[in-house]
């Protein structure tokens, strides 16, 4: 199991998931902008259309907020960009010049990335040097044994800064094979699925058409649901991450994972 499988399981499997703030910073991400705001009126039209009571609106309210700060989080780091952040993590491997113009050069795509795979280290118990972004946004190293530093002399840290970088390329896929995932509109289906089974107590059956478009009612809730969040989800993409979603939680504890998601 590679480090980033290992930390999804984890943090599917932790009951108090946000009770530490670097915890939240891995689920709720650094700067992430929301594609759209969930405004009252959003969730209104929501629970009007699907006969959803107070009480569900409290939760679905605040699940919809919860989804969507999670997707912007991961849509900083689409799978599309993901080839040019394993290059530039390669070239911070580097010693001399070319690694010091590749810190230089760092994309936002790539810093998002080493910030996450340090904290995932960090949270898994794992004793590699991290490259973490400060409140400022500047990267600084974090070394097990000799704590913070900064990197104003690239010199002195650049094997600790290559470490940083070799440990990352995990959590930017590499040595995987196949089209990556759809990881952020996927957990947004996730949600969708624990709170119409186990809030409303309806089945998640999902049918669609070869066009496609939904045909049952929690295929239609799972587009409504990801077009609060961004509007200009395709419905295939809702119709594969839908199913991913179902496929993923029947194989892990839901218990746990619905305390979190409806708590918050």
């Amino acid at each position: 199991m590679s480090d980033q499988e290992e930390l999804e399981r984890f943090l599917a499997s932790n009951p108090t998931l946000l009770s530490d703030p670097e915890l939240e910073q891995i689920v709720l991400g650094q700067g992430a902008v929301l594609v759209q705001p969930i405004t009252p009126e959003a969730v209104d039209a929501l629970c009007a259309r699907w006969d959803i009571d107070s009480k569900g609106k409290v939760v679905l309210t605040g699940g919809l907020r919860f989804a969507a700060q999670r997707y912007a989080t991961q849509m900083q780091v689409p799978p599309s960009v993901l080839p040019g952040v394993r290059k530039e993590l390669t070239a911070l491997m580097a010693g001399g010049a070319r690694g010091l113009a590749a810190l230089q050069g760092l994309s936002e795509a790539a810093r998002h990335v080493l910030h996450r795979a340090g904290l995932g280290l960090k949270l898994l118990g794992q004793a590699h040097p991290r490259l973490l972004q400060d409140s400022a946004g500047r990267l600084i190293l974090e070394c097990p044994r000799s704590g913070q530093r900064d990197l104003a002399d690239l010199a002195e840290w650049q094997p600790e800064v290559g470490q940083a970088a070799e440990a990352a390329l995990t959590f930017a896929r590499k040595g995987k094979r196949g089209r990556p995932t759809d990881d952020a509109m996927r957990d947004v289906m996730c949600y969708c699925y624990v709170f119409w089974v186990d809030e409303l107590g309806r089945r998640f059956t999902l049918d669609w058409t070869q066009a496609p478009e939904p045909i049952t009612d929690a295929a239609r809730f799972c587009v409504d649901f990801a077009r609060r969040v961004d509007p200009d989800v395709t419905v295939s993409r809702v119709q594969t991450s839908s199913l991913a979603a179902r496929e993923r939680l029947r194989d892990l504890d839901r218990a746990k994972i619905r305390a979190e998601l409806l708590s918050n």
